[in-house]
């Protein structure tokens, strides 16, 4: 838990929705005892798991019991656990920039645009509304998260990449 994970955006947003949520939340780090501390004073903490870290494969199992997954980080390039996500059926709501932008689309989450925290914060609380209350809205959503989710085998990254050497070896041939 570091500053760029961002979590106290999520921790906001949460402290604004008007459903019934569990948040769980992996791993630990320097930021871990001030996070508990800000869900503390928002008054989520009750619905907070702080799971601390785990097994790869444990990890994956709580994300396969969730039904949303929210991601706040401000700059990492794409992580591996929104692939991770998606692969589990789990909307996304996501902010839009980095390589998120790319990965989630229309069809398996909703991107927040980062215009400024307080605007974020509400545009968080209200997509987790719009996904906690609308269950034909979140089916949908995962459906495409499962098939967005495709779109990142191995086997569909090494037909991009030979594209990519054919083209180019195919222009150093004119």
């Amino acid at each position: 838990h570091s500053s760029r994970k961002n979590l106290p955006l999520l921790l906001d947003a949460l402290a604004m929705t008007n459903i019934n949520f569990e948040l769980h939340i992996l791993g630990s780090g320097e930021l871990t005892d001030k996070w508990k501390n800000y869900a503390i004073s928002n008054d989520v903490n009750d619905k907070c798991y702080w799971h601390g870290w785990l097994k790869h494969k444990e990890s994956i199992e709580i994300m396969k019991t969730g039904d949303l997954f929210c991601i706040t980080s401000i700059s990492d390039l794409t992580s591996t656990v929104t692939i991770e996500a998606l692969s589990c059926g789990l909307p996304i709501i996501c902010l839009d920039h980095c390589g998120f932008s790319y990965v989630v689309n229309e069809k398996c989450g909703i991107k927040v645009q980062v215009k400024s925290y307080k605007k974020a914060v509400f545009d968080f609380a209200h997509n987790i509304n719009l996904i906690g209350l609308r269950e034909d809205i979140r089916y949908e959503l995962s459906r495409g998260a499962l098939k967005r989710a495709k779109d990142f085998k191995w086997d569909k990254k090494i037909d991009k990449i030979n594209n990519i050497y054919d083209e180019l070896l195919n222009k150093s041939d004119s």
